[in-house]
């Protein structure tokens, strides 16, 4: 597990759940841009307070959130994180004590 999971427990104002750890997900193609689109490096998910929806942040290479997904439930939105990545996911999480 890399250091920068374990730090990270808020994306956007947004409590992170889960997050993976750094990978190569995939990639977001941005619209009327010439480049090959943003590599997804992490994948999060994660919820706002005073919300029950959580969310599936796409995340490039420095944390930042690039798009997301929302869901009604934490297994749909890990359900749609495999669907989307090629590779498996090895999940961190950094708001919950050990």
């Amino acid at each position: 597990m890399g250091a920068i999971e374990c730090m990270i427990s808020e994306l956007d104002n947004a409590k992170v759940l889960m997050i993976s750890e750094r990978g190569h997900y995939g990639y977001i193609e941005i619209l009327g841009s010439n480049n090959s689109g943003v590599e997804v490096c992490y994948l999060a998910v994660c919820k706002y307070d005073k919300s029950d929806t959580i969310y599936l942040f796409l995340c490039d290479d420095e944390m930042s959130v690039e798009q997301d997904v929302d869901f009604s439930n934490v297994d749909d939105a890990i359900a749609n994180a495999r669907k989307r990545s090629k590779v498996p996911i090895a999940w961190v999480y950094p708001n919950v004590a050990v």
